[in-house]
């Protein structure tokens, strides 16, 4: 459970053999490459090697793979399987004869075809809404736009004031022959005629009825053979589509070509980069790298085996050197790891503080939920999931720390009470026969948040209090490790002592301890205050800059420890919340439910289940937030700096096919 220790491999190698040694690397998937090409400023490098010259087939690989990945999105309109298993022999033999150009080129066509027919479609599928309401309109609409004595045009308006159109024109004696073509959704489309003369006056009356008028000052012919010319050209298209459907299908037969092409490679860009990181001579090229410990004397065997000529040494990273970082922890707490990596990996000589965090977040999770029947809900979706998708590293390990997580809401919910909120006690009020489900409840819960919430927060604080000190503790471990025990005993071991002297003062105060040994815990708060103030600034020159950096630290033990054991409080609001919103969607649903007839029971299980979803939602983002917060403020400050990087080793990394 902590940072993995690294070696340094460096290789010697004839250029003959280069190419090999860098497949056999990959292979292994245990070789960090170092770029040495910034190590040709040091004299032991420059006397004797330089840099590689690029390499022309660089640019290759990348260069196709862009046309590849693009041809793979094409193909999924046609197909739609993202992964395949092969076996080696397989995947090989069509990585080196498979050439995707040809059907690159017809794919591309077929896309350029698609374009062409997308926007007379949508043309035509305009004009087809359009006519469509005038179908049965047995007049050119060229007619409408012809100059005369009487006016003609097409319309439409609201069924209501359609009905009293007719009696407002007559009221002031207009002659307006008007005709419903058809009726849709509240609207008719109507044909009106009327003389020139009268325009003014019936233009009036049209606004006010809300009539707007519809144009056709580009069309020729009637709507209905308009519209059968439009679907027939619509028809038309869709044959056109259909043959290139057709054709693209036929490409698909070829997608699993494309992803082996694909992968391949990916996998060649990555060894063309590595090699890149090389320094040569005229006849000998270096390599160097970093590898697990565990690791380095198996891969150095086999690296010899397969080429005797090479020579080869291990050695323990020097001080300066970037080293990457592996993350070494026990199954259970791996999960936890996406933690530590959103906030930044260790450095090298740094505690992983994986293993620190994970119990303290297991309980927050739960602790800011607090609801068993959620905590059943989470098991079972994460475990469904686990089992139903193959997920990468990151998303197997989120789920399974969402199902840690519903574990510790499971059990903390049925501590405190909460089972869907209050339902159990509201269940049994409405039928006592299932007295023995609130019996049950009631034996198991250790803590009622709603009879005494102040018990909860009382919890909470005192979690924060274990998690402060136990900071502290893993900061003295980490000094201890690297042999900085000064460090330990000034640093983390005076303001423990102040915070013990501290703490137990407040805590007589308050009445929680005798006050018989008050006069213990003031010599302690004196004893670390003074170790605090003479030694936290020991590395200032000055006497005067020491005092004062030291006078700092203590102002900072004193108001920091405050603050972060204030901060803790958000586990108690949180779980709180979770109750109070679940008991209220059961209230709201018992009531409204009432309230309606007929369907009130059908009202009442859509309130309970949106208001639970509701707050199992909301309370899922605050349990994943607010404790991921309190590991970064208030526990990782205590010991934790980062700054490290990943291991990112030379490796077959396939995106689409399996290897059996």
């Amino acid at each position: 459970m902590a940072v993995a220790r690294l070696n340094k491999l460096r290789i010697l190698v004839h250029k003959s053999q280069t190419e090999e040694l860098i497949d056999s690397l990959q292979e292994a998937g245990a070789l960090e490459v170092i770029d040495l090409k910034s190590r040709l400023a040091e004299d032991e490098y420059s006397v004797f090697f330089k840099g590689l010259p690029p390499d022309e087939r660089a640019g290759a690989p990348d260069e196709a793979l862009g046309e590849i990945l693009w041809l793979i999105d094409f193909m999924a309109i046609a197909d739609k399987k993202k992964r395949y298993t092969l076996k080696k022999e397989e995947f090989q033999e069509i990585a080196k004869s498979f050439d995707y150009q040809p059907i690159f080129k017809i794919a591309k066509e077929m896309e350029f075809a698609l374009k062409q027919l997308e926007t007379p479609k949508k043309v035509l599928s305009e004009e087809v809404s359009r006519f469509l309401p005038w179908r049965d309109l047995g007049i050119d609409l060229e007619e409408l736009s012809k100059d005369g004595y009487v006016i003609k045009g097409l319309a439409s308006i609201k069924e209501e004031p359609f009905s009293a159109l007719d009696e407002g024109l007559k009221e002031l004696n207009l002659d307006v022959y008007i005709e419903s073509v058809s009726r849709s959704d509240n609207t008719v489309y109507i044909f009106f005629a009327y003389l020139k003369e009268d325009d003014e006056k019936v233009v009036h009356v049209f606004k006010k009825y809300g009539l707007e008028h519809i144009y056709f000052p580009e069309y020729k012919g009637k709507p209905d053979e308009l519209l059968a010319l439009a679907e027939d050209t619509l028809g038309t298209i869709d044959i056109k589509k259909k043959g290139l459907y057709d054709t693209i299908s036929r490409l698909a037969g070829h997608k699993k070509e494309a992803m082996v092409l694909f992968d391949y490679l990916s996998n060649l860009a990555r060894k063309n980069e590595a090699s890149r990181k090389f320094l040569s001579t005229e006849e000998v090229y270096l390599v160097e790298g970093w590898v697990k410990r565990s690791s380095a004397k198996a891969l150095k065997e086999k690296v010899e085996t397969k080429f005797s000529e090479a020579a080869l040494s291990l050695s323990e990273p020097a001080p300066g050197d970037d080293v990457p970082i592996i993350l070494e922890n026990w199954r259970f707490f791996q999960p936890f790891e996406l933690i530590t990596k959103i906030y930044g990996m260790p450095a090298y000589n740094e505690v992983d503080p994986t293993p620190f965090l994970a119990p303290f977040f297991f309980l927050f999770f739960g602790f800011c939920i607090t609801d068993a029947a959620y905590g059943v809900i989470l098991i079972l979706l994460s475990f469904w999931a686990l089992k139903k998708f193959r997920m990468g590293w990151m998303g197997n390990r989120f789920l399974r720390l969402l199902l840690y997580g519903g574990f510790s809401t499971l059990i903390l919910g049925a501590m405190t009470g909460g089972w869907f909120g209050n339902a159990i006690d509201m269940i049994v009020e409405n039928n006592r026969s299932l007295i023995f489900l609130k019996q049950v409840k009631d034996s198991i819960i250790l803590l009622d948040p709603m009879e005494d919430p102040m018990k909860l927060l009382v919890v909470a604080l005192t979690l924060g209090f274990a998690q402060i000190w136990f900071g502290h503790i893993v900061a003295i471990y980490g000094n201890v490790k690297n042999k900085r025990y000064l460090d330990a005993l000034m640093d983390q071991g005076s303001i423990l002592i102040f915070l013990f002297g501290f703490t137990g003062l407040v805590l007589g105060i308050l009445g929680a301890i005798p006050k018989s040994v008050s006069s213990l815990f003031v010599i302690f708060t004196v004893a670390g205050s003074l170790l605090i103030v003479l030694t936290a600034g020991r590395n200032y020159p000055s006497i005067g800059s020491k005092i004062f950096y030291g006078i700092f630290t203590l102002y900072n033990a004193f108001s920091g420890y405050l603050s972060d054991l204030l901060s803790y409080s958000r586990l108690w609001a949180l779980g709180l919340v979770t109750g109070v919103m679940a008991a209220t969607s059961n209230m709201m649903a018992v009531i409204i439910g009432n309230m309606v007839p007929y369907i009130g029971f059908i009202v009442t299980v859509l309130i309970l289940v949106g208001g639970h979803l509701l707050t199992l939602a909301m309370s899922l983002l605050g349990a994943f937030i607010h404790p991921i917060r309190l590991q970064f403020v208030e526990f990782f400050s205590k010991f934790f700096r980062g700054g490290g990087r990943s291991f990112e080793p030379l490796r077959f990394e396939n995106k689409y096919v399996m290897i059996e």
